[in-house]
């Protein structure tokens, strides 16, 4: 538990004003992770899409929306599961890290 912290650590800066900030590799392992989610299967419309194609539909349909071409948005609740790999005391030494 505590490797995974020390592996967000190490991805992490403190700038001139003492924020933190992510490094490059930190940056780098958030983008692979988001893309890896949005590569994910999903069913919408009775047809299994990836998160990316849900997004841009529903992107495009809420654009569409605000121009007229459509006189209805269609909000529709996506069931999906994300696993936790962590738990409440990894979560806990994550926010702890923040006051430091």
């Amino acid at each position: 538990m505590i490797c995974c912290l020390c592996r967000l650590v190490v991805l992490l800066t403190r700038t001139e004003t003492y924020a933190l900030r992510l490094k490059l590799t930190g940056a780098r392992k958030i983008t692979e992770e988001v893309n890896q989610w949005l590569n994910k299967r999903a069913e919408y419309r009775d047809k299994q899409h990836t998160w990316s194609a849900i997004l841009l539909l529903k992107t495009r349909g809420l654009a569409q929306y605000f121009v007229g071409k459509r006189k209805s948005v269609e909000f529709m609740s996506h069931v999906h599961e994300i696993e936790r790999q962590d738990n409440m005391e990894i979560r806990q030494l994550l926010l702890y890290i923040f006051y430091f």
